[in-house]
């Protein structure tokens, strides 16, 4: 029986927790004998598993593996500026201009994994979706059919990032940065350049983001930065600081409210 058990591992435990599986967790540990260890393997710490922590481990040993540890050498990072060309403009010219063994493409939203999804498939493409709101059944299934090769591109909440070895990724892509969780940023970009395959690493990004990119460059990143001009992407410039009169979209809905109670 598993309450007769010697030691308990929960892996990936802020997800586990985030996802709200708190109670199933305190149940089984609560029905353990008084000397069970407690293992907690995770990337994060925030505060539902420092919570569990206090709550059930006495003088606990952490063990932190380095970072830096987690940034493949064999991936490529670039970083695409979309500050005149629409998101899905720019993530359309990088399927149309990547030949890919598998692409992954990342969205933070739900609604934008269905609107890439249709996308793409509008394009000819074979693509197939990941998200929180299949059943798990749909999710095997879906899975199976991406371990057999049946597909190419898949579209994928974060879901996915965590926990699901999908083997042959040649190309990451996030539709946008993971803003409250950069270290989901970690995880996107690891299904990628695994063991001794190469891969490419593309995060598509808006003034508003910058800040997350230089975040994640003090991490161990390194992008070569681009920006479209001249129906190209070239290598951008002066991207460290972005510059006061560069208008944010807050910054444009605020003058265009202000401009309307003018008149």
């Amino acid at each position: 029986s598993m309450f007769n058990s010697k030691t308990i591992v929960v892996d990936e435990c802020d997800t586990v927790f985030s996802l709200g599986f708190f109670d199933s967790v305190d149940y089984i540990i609560a029905k353990a004998n008084k000397d069970v260890q407690i293992c907690l393997c995770s990337a994060t710490l925030p505060d539902e598993v420092k919570n569990f922590v206090t709550k059930y481990m006495e003088k606990p040993e952490k063990v932190i593996i380095d970072k830096m540890d987690w940034i493949s050498k064999n991936v490529e990072n670039f970083a695409y500026f979309t500050k005149n060309k629409d998101r899905m403009d720019t993530l359309v010219n990088l399927v149309e201009n990547t030949n890919p063994y598998v692409m992954i493409i990342f969205a933070n939203k739900k609604r934008d994994v269905a609107s890439i999804a249709m996308k793409l498939r509008t394009l000819g493409k074979k693509v197939i979706e990941i998200h929180g709101d299949l059943q798990q059944r749909e999710r095997k299934v879906n899975m199976k059919k991406i371990s057999s090769n049946e597909y190419k591109y898949i579209v994928a909440s974060d879901i996915a990032a965590r926990g699901m070895d999908i083997d042959g990724i040649s190309h990451v892509v996030h539709y946008d940065v993971p803003l409250h969780d950069i270290e989901m940023f970690v995880h996107r970009s690891g299904r990628t350049g695994r063991g001794q395959y190469t891969g490419y690493n593309y995060v598509i990004y808006d003034s508003e983001e910058l800040s997350i990119l230089n975040k994640l460059e003090q991490k161990g990143f390194k992008y070569t930065f681009l920006e479209y001009k001249n129906n190209e992407w070239v290598k951008k410039t002066e991207r460290k600081f972005v510059k006061k009169q560069e208008e944010t979209k807050l910054d444009r809905d605020i003058t265009r409210i202000i401009n309307t109670s003018k008149k």
